[in-house]
């Protein structure tokens, strides 16, 4: 009760501070269509956006079952092995702050050509090791959580950039499903591949190679009437 009422108390008191964005800050894009739901759901680039977050997504699965892969892959003990998860988290934090302030200076398919390729270099390493040293492993599995939480960073921005701010919290709230899908992927492919994990690696490894066709390939929409 204690903690809730302060946590309480702290939203009431920011509440007071926010302030509606100047109108002037959307002059830059007024020229750019501002596109509704609708028409970006016209559009192939909303379903690349999608396909891309989805499977960036599955790294959500990886994160939940980095113990046992601690255990089996590196020979961890239970305990050493669920310190993973709190490395996992500090890399997530770091990769967003540093994904995201480096899209803003080179670009947003730049980096996200970096995290995707990353990813799928440990993905790789993990899927192809019948045993990995510890530091390695725990690297892996650090990049899994630094380029996954630069990765989700980008998107919202990236949304904007495409489709206009105008629309942006109902479109970007389309494309978003793709993150509630692709963290549950994981434990349905595994499911349905009879418990065998390596067809979930090898899904994800699958899916990030289409993912980066998509980077070298999409382009902004060119709205048409």
């Amino acid at each position: 009760m204690g903690w809730g009422a302060l946590v309480t108390i702290l939203i009431l008191v920011g509440s007071l501070f926010l302030r509606d964005a100047p109108e002037a800050q959307v002059t830059k894009v007024s020229k750019q269509h501002q596109y509704t739901t609708a028409e970006m759901l016209r559009t192939p680039q909303a379903y690349l956006l999608f396909i891309a977050l989805f499977t960036i997504c599955l790294s959500v699965y990886l994160t939940g079952i980095a113990t046992n892969l601690g255990t089996n892959l590196a020979g961890l003990s239970i305990e050493r092995a669920a310190t993973v998860v709190a490395l996992i988290a500090i890399s997530n934090t770091v990769g967003r702050f540093v994904i995201g302030t480096l899209s803003d200076r080179f670009g947003r398919k730049p980096m996200l050509m970096l995290t995707y390729s990353a990813t799928l270099i440990a993905v790789l390493v993990l899927t192809f090791s019948s045993h990995i040293a510890v530091p390695m492993f725990y690297a892996m599995m650090m990049m899994v959580g630094f380029f996954f939480g630069g990765t989700i960073t980008v998107f919202p921005s990236l949304v904007g950039d495409y489709f206009g701010l105008q629309n942006h919290s109902q479109n970007y709230a389309m494309i978003y499903q793709g993150f509630g899908f692709g963290s549950l992927a994981g434990a349905i492919v595994l499911s349905l591949a009879g418990g065998n994990l390596a067809v979930v690696f090898y899904t994800y490894i699958v899916l990030l190679i289409v993912s980066l066709i998509i980077w070298l390939t999409i382009k902004t929409p060119k709205y048409v009437e």
